[in-house]
């Protein structure tokens, strides 16, 4: 794990879930902020104000996780002192609900094991996502571009706790899709 003080307001860490595995926190427990990854940004928190003199006391901070290459993090955090204690935390992850995204599989076995999950568990589901997605072969990896379409909450919840067992989420631009569907053949 590397702490970086960018400026007198703004921490950058850089990490790998190897790092978070030896905590006993997987990728989801992760993005969904469990409470051993409060206990984890705690100790950040410590670190940087006896090491790199980054104090938060009485300030709002807010938190931005990124995934930054396939299994490695990076977390910004950003300090506001305005008296108020506040954390406010970014997570950046897909979105299915109301725009298109896209995920990347390493291999289409991936892909077929994520779509073997769905037929078992949420057939309604993998009817949507069937009707509303592409899968290419895009630089020795397979994107699932999923146009937006209309799914329920709990459709949404579960799609977004299932698919980072089997893909990364990659982005949300509309341009990307846009810029692969024009040079790929689909």
């Amino acid at each position: 794990m590397r702490i970086e003080k960018l400026s007198n307001n703004k921490l950058k860490v850089i990490f790998s879930i190897k790092e978070l595995e030896k905590e006993n926190i997987d990728y989801q427990s992760f993005m969904a902020g469990s409470t051993n990854c409060e206990n984890i940004l705690s100790n950040l928190l410590y670190i940087a104000k006896n090491e790199l003199d980054f104090d938060t006391k009485n300030c709002s901070i807010e938190i931005e996780t990124f995934e930054i290459t396939h299994g490695n993090f990076m977390i910004t955090i950003t300090k506001f002192e305005d008296n108020i204690k506040k954390i406010k935390a970014k997570r950046k992850q897909g979105n299915i609900k109301n725009n298109s995204c896209i995920y990347e599989f390493s291999n289409l076995n991936n892909y077929h094991n994520f779509i073997d999950f769905l037929e078992k568990k949420n057939n309604n589901l993998l009817v949507k996502i069937k009707n509303n997605s592409e899968i290419i072969k895009f630089c020795e990896k397979y994107l699932l571009i999923i146009n937006g379409s209309t799914f329920s909450e709990n459709e949404v919840i579960f799609f977004n706790t299932t698919i980072t067992e089997f893909a990364n989420f990659k982005s949300n631009s509309q341009t990307l899709i846009l810029k692969l569907k024009e040079s790929l053949s689909i």
